[in-house]
């Protein structure tokens, strides 16, 4: 009798790494520490006992995976396009300009080049704005993890339920694709009315995050002190009826928007240029979830200026990092980010940037138990920084980011 014997594949090996410095996000730097996970890239330990032979050494520092808070995955294909430090009014009317002069091919295939870009720079999630559906197909054969925000703008009140009926529509899509969360966000200060805001409240009945761009540029501040300068221009020259528009001379873009949103939910202002200590402050004193996003090179490459970030250097104040666009950017990497701010900002420690960077974004965007941190039963995705020096801990324009996981 002849008998058979199966062979059975081995289940795949877990995979060890070892590094420089591991700084797992929530709890103190391990120096020639080592993490194990699995082929998935679930974290299974963190470990600060001896080395196991079989440990791939790496030179470098091994950090979560990132997180871009904010990022406008539709403007991929206007890459290169907008001339720089011209001013946010100058920006979007080139933008409006320039925007649907591209084939929905082009679109898509400069959608997917950042999304692979995003990939390579060791992003793992993403919180990403969108007017249409563009980045659907993107979207739902992702390997990242995104959270649309679907944004609102609208100066008219009279066109306001028109304006959410259409943008709910539209979150529904986005949220149909499996493990993809949206919400629906306002614009700006300067570009959504008062009932707008309402309106927008009252979808507001479950906890989502939500985001708005903030102080961005002084053309902001003008037009909502008493509706002239560039925005007026820029509005009337688009056709736009802002005669009900509600100005607030006496409150900034952020004390007149602050009490229009809802403050249960995770909020994050975006870009923050001009914002000021005692704003900070008093934000932070009326919002237990309050986020800030800083977007650096968007900030230098639409109106040449830098937030003060020192302002923010404090662990009590939650900061996140994104890109923007490649309209406004020259890249979608939150590693180049970090170098502009400490190229700026040299006191800002590291572990505070990686913060910033990693966990910060990923409990904004409410996905802290799978990103954020490298901690046991969590898929981080595991990002080395190699050529930094051990000593100062600066990210540097020597610094290179490669993914492990």
């Amino acid at each position: 009798m002849i008998q058979l014997i199966l062979k059975t594949k081995s289940p795949p090996m877990n995979h060890l790494f070892s590094a420089d410095l591991i700084f797992s996000g929530n709890r103190p730097v391990i120096k020639n520490g080592w993490i194990e996970c699995n082929p998935e890239g679930k974290i299974i330990s963190i470990n600060e006992s001896a080395i196991p032979e079989n440990t791939k050494i790496l030179n470098g520092i091994i950090v979560p995976g990132f997180i871009n808070a904010h990022c406008h995955l539709e403007l991929s294909h206007l890459h290169g396009c907008i001339i720089e430090k011209q001013g946010m009014s100058a920006f979007i009317r080139s933008l409006f300009a320039q925007r649907f002069t591209f084939s929905e091919e082009e679109q898509l295939v400069a959608m997917q080049k950042s999304e692979d870009e995003m990939w390579r720079n060791g992003i793992v999630a993403v919180g990403d704005i969108s007017n249409f559906e563009n980045s659907f197909e993107v979207k739902r054969k992702s390997q990242l993890h995104y959270h649309t925000f679907v944004e609102v703008f609208g100066l008219d009140p009279r066109r306001a339920e028109e304006i959410i009926l259409k943008a709910k529509s539209l979150s529904e899509k986005f949220s149909s694709i499996e493990k993809h969360t949206s919400s629906l966000v306002p614009h700006a200060p300067y570009s959504v009315s008062d009932w707008l805001f309402e309106l927008l409240s009252a979808e507001y009945k479950k906890k989502v995050p939500i985001c708005i761009h903030m102080e961005e540029s002084i053309d902001e501040y003008q037009f909502c002190a008493d509706k002239t300068g560039p925005f007026a221009k820029l509005f009337s020259d688009f056709g736009l009826d802002y005669s009900l528009f509600k100005v607030t001379p006496d409150s900034t873009p952020l004390q007149r928007t602050l009490p229009k949103l809802v403050a249960s939910n995770n909020l994050l202002m975006v870009h923050n240029t001009y914002t000021n200590a005692e704003e900070i402050a008093w934000a932070t004193s009326q919002h237990e979830n309050f986020y800030w996003c800083l977007c650096p090179n968007a900030n230098q490459y639409i109106t040449n200026r830098l937030p003060n970030v020192n302002l923010f250097n404090n662990d009590q104040i939650k900061v996140t990092i994104g890109t923007d666009s490649l309209a406004s950017n020259h890249s979608l990497n939150i590693l180049d980010e970090l170098k502009t701010i400490q190229q700026s900002y040299p006191e800002i420690p590291f572990d505070r940037l990686i913060k910033w960077a990693t966990i910060n974004g990923a409990e904004f965007l409410g996905i802290e138990n799978v990103f954020g941190s490298i901690s046991e039963g969590k898929t981080p995705g595991l990002v080395l920084l190699e050529g930094i020096n051990m000593e100062s801990l600066i990210i540097n324009d020597s610094v290179k980011i490669r993914r492990i996981v």
